[in-house]
C-alpha cells in the first residue's frame, strides 16, 4: 500500500511539473488559427460572389480565395483535434478524482476539462465553417456555369446581317482594324524605339545566320552508322535552315516588347515578331518530320502524296491562325470581337474550320491512328461541323469555344506525338545504338549489350505516363467550359475515396508512392551497375565476392524502394504487420520450397562454394555458372543451353566444382594395344604424345605425365595416360586432341589397337538334322553346318 501510494504521488508530481508546459503549447496551437478571422474571410468571399459578374472574377474566387480559406479551416480542425487528443491523454495520466487529493491537482483537472470543452467547441465551430465554405464553393461553381452558359448562348448578328452592314460600317471597320493592329501613332519616342527594335532584330538574324553556317559546316562531313543519317543529324540540319529566322524573330519580340510604351507591349511590331517566331518554329518542325529518322517515319510508308498533303494543309492552318492572331490579338477565339470586326472574323472562322477538317480527314490514313483515338477525332470533327452554323448564325462565343478546344487538342496531340517518339527513339538509341555516344551511355549506366535495362524501362514508362496524364489534363481544361473539372479532379486526387468503413484511397499518395518506388529503384539499379562494373573491380575483389555484394545490393535496393514507396503512398505498416502475421503460417507451408531456395541462395552468396564462372557438375547437368541469384543458379552447358537449377539442389545435393581452388585438373585416357606389341615402345610413344601437347602441364614442380600399364585384357594390353591440364573445363577437347595424336603415332610406328575377340563353340545334336542358330549367324548357316559335319 505504501509503495503504491508513493508511486501515485510521484506520478502526480511529474504531471504537475509537465502539465503547465503542455497546456501553454496546446493553447498556442489552438490560437494559431483564429476562427473569427475565418468567419470574416467567408463573409468577404460571399460578398465577392454576390457582386461578381464575369467569369474571371468567379474563377479567381474558386481557384485562389476559397482554397486559401479551406486551408485555414483544415489547420483549425487538425490543431483542435490534436489538442483534444493531448488533453485526454493528460487526463488519463492524472486519473479519476479520489479522496485526499491536493487542491493543485483538483484545479489542474478542472482546467484540463475547461480547455477540453473549449477545444471541442472550437473543433465544432471549424467543422461548421467547413460546411459553409463547401456550400459557398458549390454556389460559386453553379454561378460560373450559369454565366458561362449565358455567354455561350449569346446571339450576335448573323452572317447575312453582318454582310448587309459592311458598307455602313466600313469606316468603323478601318478604325477598329487599325486599333487592333496597333498601327495608330504612339508617343514621340516610338520612331526611335521602332528603329532600335529593327536593328536588334537584324542583329539577332545575323547571329542566327552565323550559327546556321557553323552547323552546316559541322554536319557536312558527318555520317552515321552504315552511312545513314541519324535522327539527331536530321533534327539539327532542319533547325539550321530556320535558325536565322528564329533568332531574328525571338530577338525582335523581346526588343519591341521591352521598348514599347503601351500596356503589355502588344504593339504591331511585337505581335508580328511573335508570329514570325511561331511560323519559323512550325516551319522547322514541318521540314523535320518530312525527313527520314523523324516522327514522320510512319507517314513515309504511305502513299508519297499523303505526307506532302498533310504538310500543306498544316501550313494553310498555320497561315489562317497567323492572320487571325495578327488582326484580333492573343485573345482571338477567347473573347468576342467588336461588331465592326465581325465580317473578317466570320471569314477567318470559316477558313479555319475547313483547314482543320482537311487535316482531320487525312487522319484516317495514318497507320498510328487506325483503330485508335476514333472518339477524339470524331469529337473534333463534330465540333468543327457545329462551329459552322454557330458562326453563321451569330453564336460567336459558342464557335470560339469549339474552335479553341479543337485547335488546342490538335496542338497538344502534335506535341505529344513528337515527345513520345523522342523518348522511344532516345531509349532505343541508348540500348541498341551503334554510335560512340550510345556505347558510352550504356557503359555509364551499366547496361549489357545482350540485355535490356530496367531503369530505362521505368524511365520510359514514367515519361509516357506523365505525357499522357498531361495530355488528359489539357483536354479537361480546353473542353470544360465551366472550368470546374480541374478543381474537381484536384479535390478527388487530394481527398480520395473510401472503400468500406476503414479504407481510404488517395490517388495523389498512390502516384507519389509509385514515383518514389520508381526513382529509388532506378537509383539502386544504377548503383548496382556501378558496383559491378567499376567500383568493386578497382579494389581487387574476386568475382564471387563481387557477385555476392552486387546481388545483395540489388535486393536491398528493391526492399528499400518498396518500403519508401509504401510509406509515400500512406500505407500503414501496423496493418501490414497484422496481415503478415495472420498469413505467415499459411505462406510458410505453401512457399517452403521458395524459402528453402532463398536461404540456400544466401548460403551460396556468403559461403561461396560456387562462383560465377566455375565449371561444375550437379546431377545430370554440367556447365559453367553464369549467374547466382537468390532463388536459383543459371548454368550454361557445353551445348550453349541455359539450365536453371534451384539453389537448394546445390546445397543439399552433391556438386562437383572442377575449378573451386584453381583451374588445373587431371585426366586419364585408357589405351589398348594388341598382344605382342612392344610395351616399352608404347610407353615411349604415349609419353611423347603427352609432352608435345601444349595444354598438358610439364613443369617440374607439378605432377608429370604418367604412363601406366593397367592390366592384361581379354583382347588387348591395357595402358592409361594420366596428365595434368591447365583448364579442366576444356578436358573433352583435350582428350579428343590426345586421342587423335595417339592414333596417328601408333599408325606411324605399327602399333595395333585390336578389335575385341571372342571364341564361339557350337554344340551339334546327331539326332537332329536342323541346327538352331542365333539370328546373327544365319547368313553363315551353310558354312557352319558343313564344318560341323566334317
Amino acid at each position: 500500500m505504501h509503495n503504491s501510494a508513493f508511486l501515485r504521488h510521484v506520478i502526480l508530481l511529474v504531471a504537475m511539473v509537465l502539465l503547465p508546459w503542455s497546456l501553454v503549447h496546446a493553447q498556442d496551437a489552438i490560437e494559431f488559427v483564429n476562427d473569427s478571422e475565418i468567419e470574416n474571410l467567408i463573409e468577404i468571399a460571399k460578398s465577392d460572389l454576390a457582386t461578381a459578374e464575369t467569369e474571371n472574377a468567379i474563377d479567381l474566387l474558386i481557384s485562389k480565395k476559397i482554397p486559401a480559406i479551406k486551408t485555414k479551416i483544415t489547420q483549425c480542425i487538425n490543431k483542435s483535434a490534436n489538442q483534444i487528443v493531448d488533453l485526454n491523454r493528460t487526463l488519463e495520466s492524472i486519473g479519476e478524482s479520489t479522496i485526499g487529493e491536493t487542491k493543485e491537482i483538483i484545479d489542474e483537472r478542472e482546467r484540463l476539462y475547461d480547455n477540453l470543452g473549449k477545444s471541442k467547441a472550437r473543433e465544432f465551430a471549424c467543422n461548421k465553417l467547413e460546411t459553409q465554405i463547401n456550400e459557398l464553393s458549390k454556389q460559386a461553381t453553379q454561378k460560373l456555369r450559369d454565366i458561362t452558359a449565358e455567354r455561350l448562348t449569346k446571339k450576335n448578328p448573323n452572317a447575312l446581317e453582318v454582310l448587309q452592314a459592311v458598307p455602313a460600317n466600313m469606316s468603323g471597320w478601318v478604325t477598329k482594324s487599325t486599333q487592333a493592329l496597333r498601327l495608330n501613332p504612339e508617343p514621340a519616342d516610338s520612331t526611335s524605339s521602332w528603329w532600335t527594335g529593327l536593328l536588334l532584330t537584324l542583329f539577332g538574324g545575323g547571329i542566327g545566320w552565323l550559327g546556321r553556317n557553323g552547323l552546316l559546316k559541322l554536319l557536312s562531313g558527318y555520317k552515321g552508322p552504315k552511312g545513314k543519317e541519324p535522327f539527331e543529324y536530321n533534327l539539327v540540319k532542319s533547325l539550321s535552315n530556320y535558325l536565322p529566322f528564329i533568332a531574328a524573330s525571338l530577338t525582335g519580340f523581346f526588343a519591341f516588347k521591352s521598348l514599347s510604351t503601351l500596356d503589355f507591349g502588344w504593339t504591331f511590331a511585337t505581335r508580328a515578331s511573335l508570329i514570325a517566331l511561331f511560323v519559323s518554329i512550325l516551319g522547322f518542325i514541318y521540314r523535320w518530320i518530312c525527313r527520314p529518322n523523324s516522327p514522320g517515319d510512319s507517314l513515309h510508308s504511305l502513299h508519297k502524296d499523303i505526307p506532302k498533303a498533310l504538310v500543306k494543309r498544316m501550313q494553310v492552318l498555320t497561315l489562317v491562325a497567323t492572320i487571325g492572331f495578327l488582326i484580333f490579338g492573343y485573345d482571338w477565339l477567347l473573347e468576342q470581337p467588336a461588331d465592326e470586326l465581325l465580317a473578317p472574323y466570320i471569314v477567318l472562322n470559316v477558313l479555319l474550320i475547313f483547314s482543320i477538317l482537311a487535316i482531320l480527314q487525312l487522319g484516317r490514313d495514318f497507320p498510328d491512328l487506325k483503330g485508335r483515338y476514333r472518339f477524339l477525332r470524331y469529337a473534333m470533327i463534330a465540333a468543327c461541323v457545329l462551329a459552322i452554323p454557330a458562326t453563321l448564325l451569330g453564336y460567336v462565343n459558342a464557335a470560339n469555344y469549339l474552335l479553341f478546344a479543337v485547335l488546342s487538342t490538335l496542338l497538344a496531340g502534335f506535341i505529344l506525338w513528337i515527345l513520345l517518339w523522342s523518348i522511344e527513339t532516345t531509349v532505343d538509341g541508348i540500348i541498341n545504338g551503334k554510335t560512340k555516344t550510345s556505347y558510352k551511355l550504356r557503359a555509364s549506366l551499366g547496361i549489357r549489350a545482350e540485355e535490356q535495362s530496367s531503369e530505362l524501362g521505368w524511365l520510359r514508362l514514367l515519361s509516357n505516363l506523365g505525357l499522357w496524364l498531361g495530355f488528359g489534363i489539357v483536354l479537361l481544361i480546353v473542353w470544360d467550359f465551366t472550368d470546374s473539372s480541374i478543381a474537381s479532379l484536384q479535390k478527388f486526387a487530394t481527398d480520395g475515396f473510401n472503400i468500406g468503413d476503414d479504407t481510404k484511397i488517395i490517388p495523389k499518395n498512390i502516384l507519389a508512392g509509385l514515383l518514389t518506388f520508381a526513382v529509388v529503384l532506378s537509383v539502386s539499379v544504377w548503383l548496382k551497375a556501378k558496383l559491378e562494373r567499376r567500383w568493386l573491380r578497382n579494389i581487387g575483389m574476386d568475382r564471387g565476392s563481387r557477385d555476392a555484394i552486387v546481388t545483395i545490393t540489388g535486393y536491398v535496393g528493391m526492399i528499400i524502394a518498396m518500403l519508401m514507396g509504401l510509406t509515400a503512398a500512406g500505407v500503414s505498416f501496423t496493418g501490414l504487420a497484422l496481415v503478415a502475421g495472420a498469413l505467415s503460417v499459411g505462406i510458410g507451408f505453401g512457399l517452403q520450397n521458395i524459402v528453402n531456395n532463398f536461404i540456400s541462395g544466401l548460403i551460396l552468396l556468403f559461403e561461396r562454394p560456387i562462383h560465377s564462372g566455375d565449371y561444375i557438375s550437379v546431377g545430370n547437368v554440367e556447365g559453367t555458372v553464369k549467374r547466382i541469384s537468390i532463388r536459383s543458379t543459371e548454368i550454361e552447358t557445353r551445348q550453349r543451353t541455359n539450365v536453371i537449377v534451384p539453389n537448394s539442389e546445390l546445397i543439399s545435393g552433391q556438386v562437383t566444382n572442377w575449378v573451386l581452388h584453381d583451374t588445373f585438373g587431371q585426366i586419364k585416357i585408357p589405351v589398348g594395344v594388341a598382344y605382342g606389341s612392344d610395351t616399352e615402345l608404347v610407353k615411349k610413344l604415349l609419353m611423347q604424345v603427352a609432352n608435345e601437347n601444349k595444354t598438358v602441364i610439364t613443369r617440374p614442380n607439378l605432377p608429370q605425365p604418367t604412363i601406366r600399364f593397367e592390366s592384361f585384357g581379354d583382347s588387348s594390353l591395357n595402358f592409361s595416360i594420366v596428365v595434368l591440364i591447365k583448364n579442366i573445363d576444356q578436358r573433352f577437347d583435350i582428350i579428343s586432341d590426345l586421342n587423335f595424336a595417339i592414333d596417328k603415332i601408333f599408325r606411324e610406328n605399327g602399333i595395333e589397337i585390336p578389335f575385341p575377340q571372342r571364341d564361339l563353340h557350337i554344340k551339334s545334336d546327331s539326332k537332329k538334322k536342323e541346327i538352331v542358330m542365333p539370328e546373327f549367324l544365319k547368313p553363315e548357316k551353310d558354312e557352319i553346318i558343313e564344318k560341323s559335319h566334317d
